[in-house]
C-alpha cells in the first residue's frame, strides 16, 4: 500500500513537470493564407471541377491538419477558413497583429498557353534569407515529393520589379505558393484530385516541419550565447533608433518576436496616429553608420521592413 502511495506520488509529480514543460514551451506561430474567396474566385475552372479559391482553401487545410496533428510546437492559423472574401490588407494585417513567425500564402496558377506547367514560389526580395530559405525546402519537396516540375523561385525583380503585398507587406519571413497551372489540362486534373491536393500539403508541411526544427535550433543556439550586453550611455544631440513595428493595438515587450532581438524593445504611443498608435523601436545611435549595421541585423532577425527615424535627443 506504502509503495503504491509513492508511485502515485512520483506519477502526479511528473505530470506536473510534465504539463509546467507544455505550458512554457515556445511556439511557432504559422499563418496559412487560401487566397482569393468569396467574391474573387481567382482562376476559374476550364474542365475541372474547382475554381482556384476551392482549391487553395482544400490545400491551405490539408496542411494546416498536418501541422496541428504532427507538430506540437507549431500553433496554426488561416486568413479565411470558409469562402469568404479577404482583402489582401487586411490577410496581411491579420499576420502582423499575430505576430507570425511565417506566413504560407497557397494559390494555384494560369497561362493562356496551355502548355506551360509546373509549380512557381514568390519572396518579396532575393536578401529576405528566411523568405528564400522557406521557399527553397518547399520547392525540394514539391520536387521530390509530390512529383512537380520547378519552375523556380521569384523575387520582386524577377517579375519586373511588381510586388506581391501578402509577401512585402507582411512582417515575417513569408512565401507564396503558386501549385500549378489550371490552364494546363493535366495539372488541372492533379490539382483537382484528391492525391495530387494531398501531395502538394504533404510537401509543403514537410518543408515547413524542416524549417520548425531549424527554427527551434537557432533559438537554442542563441539562447546559449551569452548576449553582447548594451553599455547605457548618456547621449547627446541627434540620435537614431530602428523603428520595428507599428500596431493598432498593444504588444507586449516581452513578446517571442520581440525576444529574437536579444535588444531592448522602446515603446512609443503617437496620440496624433489615426490607427498605428503603438510603435516599437531598438537602438539609440549617436553614428547614422552604427544605426545602419543594427538595421540590417534587424532585417535579417524578421522585420524586414525595419527603418531608421532621426530623433533630436
Amino acid at each position: 500500500m506504502r509503495m503504491k502511495k509513492i508511485l502515485t506520488f512520483f506519477l502526479l509529480i511528473n505530470l506536473s513537470i510534465s504539463n509546467i514543460q507544455c505550458q512554457t514551451a515556445p511556439k511557432i506561430i504559422l499563418v496559412i493564407d487560401p487566397g482569393h474567396g468569396g467574391k474573387d474566385p481567382g482562376v476559374l475552372r476550364v474542365n475541372g471541377s474547382s475554381d482556384e479559391k476551392e482549391i487553395n482553401l482544400i490545400i491551405s487545410k490539408m496542411f494546416g491538419h498536418y501541422c496541428d496533428s504532427l507538430l506540437d510546437n507549431v500553433d496554426v492559423f488561416y486568413t479565411r477558413t470558409t469562402d469568404t472574401f479577404i482583402s489582401l490588407e487586411d490577410r496581411t494585417e491579420f499576420a502582423n497583429k499575430k505576430l507570425a513567425h511565417y506566413f504560407i500564402s497557397i494559390h494555384v496558377n494560369s497561362n493562356p498557353d496551355s502548355r506551360i506547367y509546373g509549380t512557381e514560389l514568390h519572396v518579396h526580395t532575393a536578401s529576405c534569407k528566411e523568405s528564400y530559405e522557406l521557399a527553397e525546402k518547399i520547392q525540394n519537396q514539391l520536387d521530390k515529393r509530390a512529383g512537380r516540375k520547378i519552375r523556380g523561385i521569384k523575387n520582386f525583380k524577377d517579375r519586373d520589379r511588381s510586388n506581391i503585398l501578402v509577401v512585402k507587406n507582411t512582417k515575417m519571413p513569408a512565401v507564396l505558393i503558386e501549385c500549378g497551372f489550371i490552364s494546363n489540362a493535366e495539372e488541372e486534373e492533379f490539382l483537382n484530385s484528391d492525391e495530387g491536393q494531398n501531395l502538394i500539403a504533404s510537401a509543403i508541411f514537410r518543408a515547413f516541419r524542416e524549417m520548425s526544427k531549424a527554427h527551434f535550433k537557432k533559438e537554442e543556439s542563441e539562447k546559449n550565447t551569452t548576449p553582447n550586453k548594451e553599455i547605457k550611455k548618456e547621449v547627446k544631440g541627434p540620435v537614431y533608433k530602428i523603428k520595428i513595428m507599428s500596431s493598432a493595438t498593444k504588444v507586449a515587450l516581452n513578446h517571442e518576436q520581440f525576444k529574437r532581438l536579444n535588444i531592448k524593445v522602446e515603446e512609443r504611443i503617437d496620440k496624433n496616429a489615426p490607427k498605428y498608435k503603438y510603435q516599437y523601436f531598438v537602438g539609440n545611435y549617436k553614428n547614422k553608420a552604427d544605426a545602419e549595421a543594427m538595421k540590417q541585423k534587424v532585417q535579417k532577425k524578421g522585420f524586414k521592413d525595419a527603418y531608421l527615424v532621426k530623433f533630436k535627443n
